[in-house]
């Protein structure tokens, strides 16, 4: 014989799951980085959809936060609230996906937005953009709270966003080169 006890549920159901949700990569434009001899011209794009279940509807806010990493540890800061979108400010793809599209991360703004100027910034150093998405129901998701599958590729979660300072390098030409044995 055997007893069912809903309240000692050995598993999580899809009835009893939490359904929440996150920004899901939706494209880019640009380099992923800050050019150090361009830094002006250093802008990346992106757009993203929500997934929620229901196309987006729940999302109230998509929010990013950015953080300066220092390689020299001198300069760092953040996280602090860079960029936040109201679900009135949500644009909608082909497929119905309710998103936000071509969203600047333009480095002259990341840095006076951090406090520092142009020439305070170092080759190795990094900005990140931490986002979270705000539902309906008051729940907050961010890359702490979502499942690693989420971030996999299957599902293309886009939480955080590395954007590393490159010394970029031509190196075209022809180049000889010699080995030499080292023991």
């Amino acid at each position: 014989t055997a007893c069912e006890d809903p309240d000692k549920a050995p598993i999580v159901t899809s009835d009893s799951a939490i359904k929440g949700g996150y920004p899901r990569f939706a494209g880019d434009v640009g380099e992923r980085n800050i050019n150090f001899f361009d830094i002006a011209s250093s802008t990346y794009t992106y757009s993203v959809t929500f997934y929620d279940g229901v196309n987006g509807d729940r999302v109230m806010e998509y929010t990013l936060e950015l953080t300066y990493t220092d390689v020299n540890g001198v300069n760092s800061a953040g996280p602090i609230e860079y960029k936040k979108y109201s679900s009135s400010e949500f644009g909608t793809d082909a497929d119905g996906n309710k998103g936000v599209f071509d969203i600047a991360l333009r480095a002259t703004e990341m840095i006076a937005a951090v406090g520092l100027t142009e020439a305070q910034i170092n080759a190795s150093d990094r900005f990140t953009i931490s986002t979270s998405i705000l539902l309906d129901d008051g729940n907050v998701y961010t890359d702490d709270n979502s499942a690693a599958a989420v971030t996999q590729d299957a599902f293309q979660g886009l939480f955080t966003i590395n954007i590393p300072v490159i010394c970029p390098s031509d190196l075209a030409g022809t180049y000889n080169t010699a080995t030499v044995p080292w023991c």
